[in-house]
């Protein structure tokens, strides 16, 4: 009896002793220590070395073995053995194309393709010979040729006419011999022309002597002036001389062809220029 009431007292007095807030977080502080400072258990670590040891086992010989079991034709067949697919695959063909490889590493130059110039039509140079043939023939044979007679006028002491197709003016001198005139004024109109119906003709005998013309006429193919020199020789003509006319207000300068004499008429010495005014006669005058 005096034992258990004895026992009860420490039982008692036990319980009356409990720690306060301050002491219970000294305590705590105290075992964490401890626990920190006690060596950990070992099997753990050994435990976890051998599994790792393990799991690089396993990955090394997985990789050797799916290595030996690709037959390098097909990244997506092992062991050249395709799986098999039901129902038709839908396969796509991507036509090869193959790559512009410049073997030199040098940037290729962006060259345009070489264009030959159209080449313009070469121009022959050479005389009007159906103009030089109009100087010597008849008035007949030229209409012929010219066409119907187009005017009539008067000019240096002559008639001079003009046709349809003709290239100048064709003249006859003033003779009763060469023209059906009888020497009395030709009929004019209201406006001082002679009336072409009533116009005195030359004779069917007499040859047109004298006309004028213009260069680009005569000389084929005269685009820019020219010496008189180049004239001669890419023409054909004998150069006579040059001077200044001074009826005329303008120099000249003379070719012979034949029983032909041309004079052409310019404003500077030495020159034949386009448009120039060509006088041609049978005889010099």
């Amino acid at each position: 009896m005096v034992i258990i009431l004895r026992n009860k007292r420490i039982v008692d007095a036990w319980n009356k002793i409990e720690p306060g807030q301050g002491a219970r977080e000294r305590m705590l502080a105290k075992i964490r220590e401890q626990e920190n400072l006690s060596p950990a258990p070992l099997w753990p670590r050994v435990v976890g070395g051998v599994l790792a040891t393990c799991m690089l086992a396993v990955m090394v010989v997985g990789t050797i073995w799916s290595w030996n079991r690709y037959d390098g034709n097909d990244p997506g067949v092992y062991g050249g053995v395709t799986p098999e697919v039901s129902g038709e695959p839908n396969l796509v063909v991507v036509p090869s194309v193959e790559p512009s490889v410049n073997p030199s590493l040098e940037p290729i130059p962006n060259v345009a393709p070489s264009v030959e110039p159209s080449a313009e039509p070469e121009v022959t140079k050479t005389l009007n010979e159906g103009l030089l043939s109009d100087i010597g023939s008849t008035f007949e044979e030229i209409k012929a040729r010219r066409g119907r007679l187009a005017s009539v006028f008067t000019a240096s002491g002559g008639l001079y006419y003009t046709f349809e197709n003709g290239y100048g003016s064709y003249f006859w001198g003033l003779e009763p011999e060469e023209v059906e005139w009888d020497g009395e004024t030709w009929p004019l109109d209201e406006n001082g022309n002679i009336i072409l119906e009533t116009a005195p003709l030359p004779k069917s005998q007499f040859q047109c002597r004298h006309g004028f013309f213009s260069t680009t006429d005569l000389f084929l193919g005269l685009s820019t002036p020219m010496l008189t020199s180049d004239v001669e020789h890419i023409y054909g003509i004998s150069y006579v001389g040059s001077g200044f006319d001074y009826h005329e207000g303008s120099y000249n300068s003379t070719f012979k062809l034949g029983e032909k004499y041309i004079t052409i008429y310019t404003d500077q010495k030495g020159f034949i220029a386009p448009n120039a005014l060509v006088s041609i006669t049978l005889s010099r005058v």
